[in-house]
């Protein structure tokens, strides 16, 4: 995490606005981290009522959630979040809990923060050492509410907060103005100082997601892109476009751009932090459940693997259909099938592009036989998937005495191919420095 110097002094009033001014450019300052927790709902998550704020018409409607389990933070203290993700999605919730019941979501609930932030209703007091489930809610209430599409928030806190999807802060998104810093004659508002970052470049061509966070904290912000260069002599010169608050970007593969940030507005006497984010797609594969279906090595047909997804556990079940070593003794039967059928059976979770999975056996069964149930699956080896894209992974297993080897599989049908690029794409992280 980028560590920061914030300055969190608000406006006063009447007598006071002077006094004010003045400390907002010179203030006591202490030390924060920042992160970055998004995502994506995908229609099918499972529902409660609401774990912060309800609706209006309806308090006791059952809205979609997902939840994170072992997140941690580093330092104890109050923890600000702000919603960045209703700028270009549907309303979100997060709320923090040392163990969630879905069927009494305020049970055990250590805080929450709503549409914007927390920061009117102070901060989330989190515990070092203590593992929360994390749970981040749909917040669309009406008729036929959309509870799908992408959800993010930013928080701002004494330490890092660590678990799935949390990540860090880019430099770029996080900073200050001061009474330091230069000026330009922006092209939408007069004179203003700014601060300046480039070149950022994105991994892939496609659609990105602008949101000010510090509008909710001290600054409201709004940023420059400029393609190529910036000269703060000539800021009309490449350009490219202006975005407040939130706004969604067509960035380009192997563009330079740079960011100057300034205060919404203009000017020269506005001062404080500013907090931004840019997600995308992240240009690396990411395992979702649209990888889920038939899989098998092209030159060993015959055998081959069925794998489904489950994103809400972020588990990867396989089933790995095929034969043993060596062909059975001469006369050996089966009622059912071969004697000589294998069916291996592998779990685990995965992050990014890679699953790693335990490999079990299951003995004892009989066919189509509930009087004989069989024995606890044995563990017999490991499996490691990487994805290279929605119809392509490299498969590398590890079953002991000598038998370890690794091979391409492929997709055997790529119907839901569309879906699985989607999927992909729709995973908006932080656009690195």
């Amino acid at each position: 995490m980028r560590r920061i110097e914030r300055a969190r002094s608000r406006a006063a009033l009447g007598l006071f606005a002077v006094v004010t001014t003045a400390i907002l450019s010179t203030a006591v300052t202490a030390s924060a981290d920042e992160g970055v927790i998004t995502g994506f709902f995908r229609g099918s998550e499972m529902a409660a009522t609401g774990v912060g704020s309800t609706c209006f018409d309806e308090p006791g409607r059952r809205l979609a959630y997902k939840a994170v389990t072992g997140v941690t933070a580093s330092v104890s203290g109050g923890y600000d979040f702000s919603n960045t993700g209703h700028h270009y999605a549907g309303d979100t919730q997060i709320a923090f809990y040392t163990t969630f019941d879905p069927d009494n979501p305020t049970a055990n609930r250590v805080g929450w923060a709503g549409v914007d932030s927390t920061y009117d209703n102070g901060a989330l007091q989190l515990q070092a050492g203590t593992e929360y489930t994390m749970v981040v809610q749909a917040l669309n209430c009406g008729g036929a509410a959309n509870q799908r599409g992408e959800w993010a928030f930013t928080y701002r806190g004494p330490g890092a907060l660590a678990g799935p999807m949390i990540y860090d802060l880019p430099g770029y998104g996080t900073g200050s103005i001061t009474s330091n810093d230069p000026t330009f004659i922006s092209p939408a508002c007069g004179i203003s100082r700014y601060d300046s970052y480039g070149p950022l470049n994105v991994p892939e061509t496609g659609e990105y997601r602008y949101s000010d966070a510090s509008v909710h904290y001290d600054l409201d912000v709004e940023v420059y892109i400029y393609l190529g260069s910036f000269d703060a002599n000539n800021p009309d010169e490449n350009f490219f476009t202006l975005v407040d608050d939130g706004a969604t970007l067509t960035l380009e593969e192997g563009v330079d751009y740079f960011l100057v940030t300034a205060p919404w507005g203009c000017g020269t006497t506005v001062f404080g932090n500013y907090q931004y984010t840019l997600l995308g797609p992240s240009g690396d594969f990411m395992i979702t459940e649209g990888v889920s279906g038939a899989w098998a090595n092209l030159d060993t047909l015959g055998q081959g693997q069925f794998m489904e997804v489950y994103p809400d556990i972020n588990l990867l079940f396989a089933a790995w259909f095929t034969w043993d070593t060596t062909q059975p003794g001469a006369g050996a039967m089966a009622n059912v099938g071969d004697p000589n059928h294998r069916w291996l059976t592998a779990q685990g979770g995965y992050a990014g592009d890679t699953a790693t999975l335990d490999i079990t056996l299951t003995r004892g069964g009989l066919f189509d036989d509930p009087t004989e149930a069989p024995n606890e699956p044995d563990p017999v080896g490991t499996m490691t998937l990487q994805f290279q894209s929605c119809n392509e992974a490299l498969l590398s297993y590890d079953l002991g005495g000598g038998l370890a080897r690794s091979f391409t599989i492929n997709k055997l049908a790529n119907d839901n191919n569309a879906t699985c690029d989607m999927l992909r794409t729709q995973f908006k992280v932080p656009v690195p420095e």
